[in-house]
């Protein structure tokens, strides 16, 4: 999955080095699962432990079925969205087309529960486009509940790195976006 996103002949090498950072990601989400014995609350989260990986972390809560609460958007995140995401309900920054396919992969994530890997092309202010991508796992409450969604973001040609950052997004487009099986299965 990440590996042939990584190898496609689009992608610049300073991309797939920050895909790599998926992979770490997904393995330290992985340790926390084996550790969990399923899916691994959200206070096993340890920051310290993914610290390269923290400006491009986000954290998001479901607190209903059509808010999907911003905890934590890492600095290289939030560099790119028109406003902080932190304290925002993320929804309000998904095209209204798109919306109901967000809404319905956060359900099934807390449902299933399963990960999410989506692809999206974004304009920003200055007219350029970049790839932006997502690999969003779940994470339970302290009581048992798979509300959380952790997820981590990478900008084709790492515009979240520059000295001079391209400015904020002014339009999204879907691309692609896959389930991905962490041992309980997938969406039909």
């Amino acid at each position: 999955m990440l590996t042939e996103l990584a190898n496609s002949e689009y992608m610049s090498s300073k991309f797939q080095e920050t895909l790599g950072k998926f992979e770490a990601f997904r393995a330290y989400w992985t340790h926390l699962q084996q550790e969990a014995g399923g899916v691994p609350p959200r206070s096993a989260f340890n920051p310290n432990a993914v610290r390269d990986l923290l400006p491009y972390i986000s954290l998001m809560e479901r607190r209903a079925a059509d808010d999907l609460h911003v905890r934590l958007a890492g600095t290289a995140i939030d560099n790119l969205s028109p406003t902080p995401l932190t304290g925002r309900n993320y929804l309000e920054y998904c095209p209204p087309e798109d919306k109901a396919q967000y809404l319905d992969a956060a359900t099934a994530m807390v449902e299933v529960p399963c990960g999410f890997l989506l692809k999206r092309a974004v304009t920003f202010r200055d007219g350029h486009v970049h790839e932006l991508s997502s690999l969003a796992l779940p994470m339970k409450d302290a009581a048992g509940e798979i509300r959380y969604l952790l997820s981590i973001t990478a900008v084709k040609l790492d515009a979240a790195e520059t000295q001079a950052p391209v400015g904020q997004y002014v339009a999204i487009r879907h691309i692609y976006s896959e389930y991905i099986d962490l041992g309980y299965g997938v969406p039909a």
